[in-house]
């Protein structure tokens, strides 16, 4: 009897661990109604936005306050997420979702870990991240110009499976880059250490770069600016291609042509060799470099330059927030553009696409391949809408209609002391 009291006392903890793992499992905050909900708050659980909800594109604003401590934050099918404060765990993205990311984070990094699957958008221009991986033909764009870690700052960076990442600011200590990836990088980026590898092609117009670059496995990388400051590394059938003039190796002129390995086995086992120069954008090359197994580098000259035109849609109301700026402008090889929101109050217009040939027309910001003349615009659109910058909601607005009458009036006495926070329900 005592052994079967036993094996009855054994099964009903069993049975209770096993209830509360389930309960855990599938216990978590959704939202899924097509509307924006301002998050400004802790949050001690799992949130799913538009799980299985195709269209309904709901929209969370994550303020200062708000946190994801230990759990997950998912972003399905088509769903929004501004983060302009606040902290995430972990942060992960699917079904052509967005996320913005602006805010500071002055402590501690605004998000830990950050997954983007599955031809999802992300634009950053703040905040800090530690591991950052990209998927699936997904598409980040970076930019802003970052003074300290407090401002911006990604530990981590890896775009895989056909991803593309446009740098044209921010600092970033790793960045990778491998099967069959693009990353274009230029402006005022800072990065530590670059890797491209698998099929993957990289183009360099500008930024600083303070550790070293490696090439390898077919992939290609692209050097026509910037300020490349570490040693220059190529294997595996890699090509790394130098745009500029007046080169010379170990002090020897050389004239446009190809470098190779010496002794014809891994990087690792090749002599450091001196290569400076002039790059085409006229900053200065002066790299230690290792050319290992069937790799190159080439030495060519500057791309032809050619006009590129950039106009505003509508043009009548002094927008003047694109990159280069509004007229005409010579370029040659691949440009990145940009296009940012226009407020001068009551004007308030948000870029929507651009017309011309450029690589990405839904991205704000983007790259032109300067191989003839060009001419693009970038179209905006008339976002003024009650509470935005210059429409702010007045004090004892409850329902957000930019008026205060004895609707607010009611809806504050039916919700005196009423706790609306997720984990209240």
């Amino acid at each position: 009897m005592r052994n079967v009291r036993m094996t009855i006392w054994v099964m009903v903890v069993a049975l209770a661990v096993l209830c509360l793992g389930s309960s855990r499992a599938i216990a978590w905050i959704q939202f899924n109604d097509g509307q924006t909900h301002n998050i400004d708050y802790p949050i001690n659980d799992d949130v799913w936005v538009d799980w299985e909800s195709p269209g309904m594109e709901t929209t969370l604003i994550w303020l200062e306050g708000a946190s994801v401590s230990s759990y997950h934050l998912k972003m399905f099918e088509d769903s929004h997420i501004n983060i302009l404060g606040g902290s995430i765990s972990s942060l992960l993205t699917y079904d052509n979702s967005y996320v913005g990311l602006s805010g500071r984070s002055i402590t501690e990094y605004s998000i830990h870990s950050f997954q983007v699957n599955n031809n999802s958008q992300v634009n950053i221009s703040g905040g800090s991240m530690r591991f950052f991986h990209i998927y699936n033909d997904s598409q980040i764009n970076i930019s802003g110009k970052y003074i300290d870690w407090s401002e911006g700052f990604i530990q981590q960076l890896y775009a895989h499976n056909n991803s593309y990442v446009n740098i044209s600011g921010g600092y970033i200590d790793i960045l990778d880059a491998s099967d069959s990836s693009q990353l274009d990088i230029s402006g005022e980026s800072h990065y530590s250490r670059l890797s491209a590898k698998n099929n993957s092609y990289v183009n360099i117009s500008g930024g600083l770069m303070d550790s070293w670059l490696y090439t390898r496995n077919s992939s290609q990388v692209d050097i026509s600016g910037g300020s490349m400051e570490g040693e220059l590394r190529a294997e595996d059938n890699a090509i790394l291609t130098i745009h500029g003039s007046d080169f010379a190796v170990d002090g020897q002129v050389f004239g446009y042509s190809e470098l190779t390995s010496i002794l014809g086995g891994g990087y690792q086992d090749e002599p450091h060799r001196h290569l400076t120069g002039l790059l085409a954008s006229g900053d200065l090359l002066d790299n230690y470099f290792r050319i290992g197994d069937d790799a190159k580098i080439a030495l060519a000259p500057p791309p032809p330059t050619f006009t590129l035109t950039i106009d505003v849609d509508p043009n009548d109301v002094g927008i003047d927030t694109t990159t280069p700026s509004v007229g005409t402008h010579n370029y040659g090889g691949w440009v990145t553009i940009s296009a940012e929101r226009f407020v001068n109050c009551p004007d308030v217009y948000e870029f929507d696409h651009w017309g011309g040939d450029v690589t990405d027309p839904n991205s704000s910001s983007t790259t032109v391949n300067m191989n003839q003349d060009k001419s693009v615009t970038a179209v905006f659109v008339d976002d003024r809408q009650c509470g935005d910058e210059c429409h702010p909601y007045p004090a004892g607005d409850i329902n957000k209609n930019c008026i205060v009458d004895f609707t607010d009036f009611a809806l504050f006495c039916q919700s005196w002391l009423e706790c609306t926070k997720p984990e209240c329900d």
